[in-house]
Formats: C-alpha cells, structure tokens, sequence
C-alpha cells in the first residue's frame, strides 16, 4: 500500500526520546515506605492549609533527596519518586487481588502466585 512505510515515523516519534532510569533497589522501597508512614500526607496526596501543595511538594522534595544519596541506589527526581510509588503500590494490591481470587475459585486448584512480602501487605491493608 502506498503511505504504509512512513506510518509511527512522524517528526514527534523520530525526535523525541526517554531516558530510562536505574532501577530502585529493595533498601530504597523500604525506606520509602518508612518515610511514607510517618508522612501520611504524602501517603494519601492530602493537601491541608493554605500552604498544603507547598508542603506537599517539600515533603517529596525530602525523601527524593535522602533516597538519592543511598550507595548503589537509583537517583530519581521527586516527580520520578511519586510514580516509583504509584507503580510500587499498584503493582502490590494488583498481587494481592490475584491470591484473593486464587483462593476464592472452585476445582481444588492449586495457588500459583507467590504470597506476599510484608511491605505488600502494608500497602494493601
């Protein structure tokens, strides 16, 4: 067909281009996690007072930093670590669903999915 060999090859695709980033290690999650626990609003995304956004924002702002200066760790900006978090716990109450389902079918079948670690089951209370 004519046209077929210039389709997705458009001046947007060609040009523009992310930069992957290292991935997180498991002391990071865990830290993140703590810090996330003693700061729940950033844990809930809750803005309060007139300077609630601000306050928002320093806060991740503060944990962004101290997990960045973790040896051998993933160095990540604020808004990379607010979607590190985002996935992290999607990705745990996606787990916890699946087992939830495993145990609740019928036919004696067997539980494939691994349980799950602490941290998971803190974030899908």
């Amino acid at each position: 067909m004519v046209g077929d060999s210039d389709a997705g090859a458009g001046p947007v695709s060609s040009c523009v281009k992310r930069k992957r980033t290292s991935r997180v290690t498991c002391v990071q999650l865990e830290i993140l996690l703590s810090k996330l626990e003693a700061t729940p609003h950033l844990y809930e995304r809750r803005f309060s007072g007139l300077q609630g956004k601000e306050s928002f924002e320093k806060g991740w702002r503060k944990v962004a930093d101290e997990l960045n200066q973790l040896p051998n760790g993933s160095v990540k900006t604020p808004e990379q670590w607010i979607i590190v978090w985002r996935d992290f716990k999607n990705w745990a109450c996606t787990k916890a669903a699946k087992l939830r389902r495993e145990r609740m079918r019928t036919g004696n079948q067997g539980i494939i999915t691994a349980p799950l670690t602490e941290v998971e089951k803190k974030l899908c209370r």
